[in-house]
């Protein structure tokens, strides 16, 4: 295990028995992730909390705060993971209509050129 882990580890543990579980720092949710590093930012954020959490619970043992802020982080994330698929979604059918357009406006440039090089009268042939 790397130091810094080892360290790390050390720190919250004594600042979960300094202070109660309710100390753990809630994960801040954006209204929603529009890249990659964004999620990876929001989960790892999350995984931290969680860590935070399990430890506490180890020592403590679930309080009513305890689970009021469970509650209250589940629903948050799963606003976030809601708008950040709604926009993921909506990311990827604009790219596909995108395509489409692009698609159609070369076939339309495409006639076009054919019925000025070949003439009105040849239609393609």
């Amino acid at each position: 295990m790397p130091l810094l882990s080892v360290l790390s580890s050390l720190a919250l543990s004594s600042a979960l028995q300094a202070a109660p579980a309710e100390a753990c720092v809630e994960p801040v949710f954006p209204v929603r992730s529009v890249s990659p590093e964004g999620v990876r930012r929001v989960q790892a954020a999350v995984q931290r909390w969680q860590s935070c959490v399990a430890l506490a619970h180890g020592e403590d043992g679930a309080t009513p705060a305890m689970l009021a802020q469970q509650e209250r982080v589940a629903l948050a994330a799963q606003a976030w993971e809601r708008e950040t698929a709604r926009y993921m979604r909506g990311l990827h059918q604009s790219r596909s209509l995108q395509a489409y357009q692009d698609r159609d406006r070369a076939s339309y440039q495409a006639g076009i050129r054919d019925q000025y090089l070949y003439g009105a009268s040849n239609n393609g042939h």
